[in-house]
C-alpha cells in the first residue's frame, strides 16, 4: 500500500537500494529449484511475489508481476538494432499457508504458461483487459521483477574493456526488482517509485526480500504466515 497519496501524473524518480544475497542463500534457492524441476528465477519470483502481498494489510491473496522477456522472438527481428523488449504479466497467489515449495510450482507452471505468449505485446493485453492508457500508474502490473546471470563485458581486439554500473535513478512501476544470480552470490537493485513511498519504505522493501528469501529457502517446508511471522 503506497506511502503517499497517488499524483495525477507519475514523476518517474525512485528510491533505489542495493540488494545482496549471499553465497549459501543462492545455493540453499538453487536447490530449492532443482527439487522442484524450476529455475532460480521461478523461485525468487515466487520470494518477491510473497513480498508485495505482505506489505498490505491485511495481506493480498494475490499480485501481478511484471517479467521482462526479450522481444526478438522472431527470426526477422534479429538483425535490428535497438532495445527490444517485452513485458509479461504473470499472476501469482499467495495464501498464507503456502509454503516455498508449493509456490513455487505454482509459480512454475503459471511462468511455462506466461511463455507461451511472450509475444503478445504488452500494451494490446492491458488494452483486451480493458485497462486505458493512464498517466497515473502503470496497467496490469505495478511491479517488476527481472533476474539473470551476470553478462561478461564486450572484448575488443587492442582494447581493455569492464563494466562500469550506474545506480538507477528513475522507474516506470510502483516496486522494481533487478539482480544477477550466480552460485556464488546475487546482487542488484531494488527501486520504489518516489511519488508513492518514502525511502524507509525502499528500505522495508529490500529487507524484507532478503530475509524472505534467506528464510524460506532454507526452510521451504515452512507456511509463508510463518516466515511473515518471523519478520514481523
Amino acid at each position: 500500500r503506497p506511502d503517499l497519496a497517488r499524483p495525477a501524473r507519475r514523476g518517474g524518480l525512485a528510491h533505489a537500494r542495493r540488494v545482496e544475497l549471499p553465497a549459501e542463500v543462492c545455493a540453499a534457492v538453487a536447490g530449492v529449484a532443482r527439487q522442484a524441476r524450476a529455475t532460480p528465477f521461478q523461485v525468487l519470483l515466487g520470494c518477491f511475489a510473497a513480498v508485495l502481498t505482505g506489505a498490505d494489510e491485511p495481506p493480498a491473496a494475490e499480485t501481478v508481476v511484471g517479467v521482462p522477456v526479450a522481444g526478438r522472438l522472431d527470426p526477422a527481428d534479429h538483425r535490428l538494432v535497438g532495445f527490444l523488449v517485452n513485458v509479461v504479466p504473470v499472476r501469482i497467489a499467495c495464501p498464507p499457508a503456502t509454503t516455498l515449495r508449493e509456490l513455487v510450482e505454482r509459480v512454475r507452471r503459471t511462468v511455462l504458461d506466461a511463455a507461451d505468449h511472450a509475444d503478445a505485446p504488452f500494451d494490446r493485453v492491458a488494452a483486451a483487459a480493458g485497462l486505458p492508457p493512464t498517466p497515473r500508474r502503470a496497467r496490469l502490473a505495478q511491479s517488476v521483477f527481472d533476474l539473470h546471470a551476470p553478462a561478461e563485458p564486450p572484448r575488443f581486439p587492442g582494447a581493455r574493456t569492464a563494466w562500469h554500473p550506474v545506480p538507477p535513478t528513475r522507474t516506470r512501476y510502483e516496486v522494481e526488482l533487478h539482480l544477477d544470480f550466480t552460485r556464488s552470490g546475487a546482487t542488484g537493485h531494488l527501486l520504489t517509485s518516489a511519488d508513492l513511498f518514502t525511502a524507509d519504505s525502499a528500505e522495508f522493501f529490500r529487507d524484507s526480500f532478503e530475509e524472505t528469501a534467506r528464510r524460506w529457502a532454507a526452510d521451504p517446508g515452512a507456511a509463508l504466515r510463518t516466515i511473515r511471522e518471523v519478520l514481523a
